[in-house]
């Protein structure tokens, strides 16, 4: 008589997909915010430009369509685990750029050319990486699995940030801002690496035909729910890209905020989130996640709000809210 073992197969890789999550986020910190406006005012773009550039970035998630033609004619894995490498070792060489012997003009063309092919791959890619990761988590729990992956990201979010913003001040304080571009580039390739492994050591789900629905691409053109749920998301990316691209340089520009400062407003937003993640998925659980959006969307209205009046004097302290 065999006994039944009530052993989960993907726990693991349920594991793997959290510190995927967290080693994605150390590299995103890395390419945006006042990371990416430090580096591109290192390689003579002005503050203008950084901003439009970080707006432009948005078109990137046009290229998502491209998934639709790709999924299933290439393993999930595969495809996740290449288009990863590449685009991550584009951010790394990003940090290396200033050291390239070229004129300023050229070294900032390479920043952006790096900048935008890596978050051209990183959308083609993501939907792939969202649904292999997903298929291993139960329907009704993914709003708590999301939220635990989040407060682990945000936690070490927090230490990461403020230890990259100390090395930061560190080097300028010395006289040599660019040597913290060598520590960046060295990390990010680290984090390649380490996020590499997460996927390797993760395993796929073959894909059940019988489960399976095809659509036609037509009909998902001309399918009103898809059309409402599209134009949400294109305002959403308009709010989004028309403000917080530009709030990088306005830190560190505007409001002189050093960048261990800056690390310490991460903190405390990261807290803040990882408090709320778990309750909020706990709601869109029991829910929707329609319901748990207008709550989010409500609090991101006050956010804006206290944005709004954020200005150089004892104002900038409203950048906290």
């Amino acid at each position: 008589m065999k006994l039944k073992t009530n052993k989960d197969p993907y726990a693991v890789s349920r594991f793997m997909y959290i510190l995927e999550a967290m080693f994605e986020y150390f590299i995103y910190i890395l390419t945006t915010g006042a990371y990416l406006a430090n580096l591109g005012t290192a390689v003579g773009l002005s503050e203008a430009t950084i901003g439009i550039l970080s707006s432009f970035i948005s078109l990137g998630c046009g290229m998502q369509i491209v998934a639709i033609f790709i999924r299933g004619r290439i393993s999930s894995k595969k495809f996740v685990s290449i288009g990863n490498i590449v685009n991550q070792s584009l951010y790394a060489l990003m940090y290396l750029t200033p050291f390239f012997p070229l004129p300023k003009e050229y070294r900032s063309a390479c920043l952006i050319i790096f900048l935008l092919v890596g978050q051209l791959i990183m959308n083609v890619i993501q939907s792939h990486k969202i649904n292999w990761f997903m298929s291993f988590v139960d329907d009704h729990k993914r709003g708590v699995f999301t939220a635990n992956k989040e407060i682990v990201s945000l936690l070490g979010g927090m230490a990461f940030t403020f230890l990259m913003g100390v090395l930061t001040d560190y080097f300028e304080a010395q006289g040599n801002a660019v040597g913290f571009f060598i520590v960046a580039a060295i990390t990010l390739f680290g984090l390649m690496a380490l996020h590499t492994a997460t996927l390797l050591l993760s395993k796929e789900k073959p894909e059940n035909n019988a489960e399976t629905v095809k659509i036609p691409f037509r009909e998902l053109l001309f399918n009103s729910k898809l059309l409402k749920v599209i134009g949400f998301s294109v305002l959403w990316h308009i709010v989004n890209y028309i403000s917080l691209p530009f709030y990088g340089t306005y830190t560190i520009g505007a409001l002189g905020f050093s960048m261990t400062f800056v690390a310490a407003c991460a903190t405390v937003s990261s807290i803040a989130r990882a408090a709320a993640s778990r309750p909020v998925g706990a709601f869109a659980d029991k829910h929707s996640f329609a319901s748990s959006l207008i709550f989010c969307f409500v609090m991101l209205l006050t956010a804006f709000v206290f944005m709004t009046f954020t200005a150089p004097g004892f104002a900038k302290y409203l950048y906290l809210g």
